[in-house]
């Protein structure tokens, strides 16, 4: 799961400005694009910070 925000002036893509489209989430604000499950920025060569999901017994869990 990646971070909520871009690395990128801070645009809040876990608030409704960020695209998903398949495993890839696209910043409303810039364009730069992001692999939701490495966290790796495939407009340019940063990354977001990302964290574990796993789902046990109908729970989501994030390891922060």
């Amino acid at each position: 799961m990646p971070a909520k925000t871009s690395v990128h002036k801070g645009a809040p893509l876990a608030e409704g400005v960020g695209v998903l489209c398949g495993q890839v989430i696209e910043c409303d604000w810039h364009g730069w694009q992001f692999d939701v499950r490495t966290g790796e920025c495939l407009t340019v060569k940063e990354r977001l910070e990302t964290y574990e999901v796993v789902i046990e017994d109908r729970l989501v869990k994030i390891f922060v």
